[in-house]
């Protein structure tokens, strides 16, 4: 995942830079989609698990249980991506890496608002700056 905020072409200021921004956002939202798959399908297991012990639970508790581990998830993959900006920031302080923290820090507040999650990442790519130096 972090390869793909190394890519040289997010630096850039023109319509290239511009789509590769969206390219990464749709790929982290893909991701995210991954995590969400990963999330159900441990939950599933662990109630079929359960299940064999006489224990059920309801679609919505199901439901509740995904949503749960897909939100663990979702902060692990915000934390990983304040990381990556956190050490550009210690290599090269500056306003810019201040703006990427705090970038991170907006699009985690905004998926606590059930934003449309790809909207949010594209949101997210167009504030972050990739310029060398901050």
């Amino acid at each position: 995942m972090l390869g793909l905020l190394s890519a040289p072409a997010l630096s850039s200021p023109s319509a290239a830079g511009i789509l590769a921004k969206e390219d990464v956002a749709k790929k982290l939202s893909e991701i995210l989609e991954s995590l969400k798959e990963h999330a159900g399908q441990e939950i599933a297991a662990e109630i079929a698990a359960s299940e064999q012990d006489g224990a059920e639970l309801s679609e919505a508790e199901e439901n509740a249980l995904v949503e749960s581990r897909y939100r663990e998830y979702r902060r692990d993959f915000l934390f990983t991506v304040m990381d990556f900006f956190a050490a550009r920031m210690r290599a090269a302080p500056g306003y810019a890496a201040y703006r990427n923290i705090d970038a991170v820090e907006d699009m985690a507040r905004s998926f606590d608002k059930n934003l449309q999650e790809l909207a949010v990442l594209s949101f997210f790519m167009d504030r972050v700056r990739f310029a060398e130096g901050g």
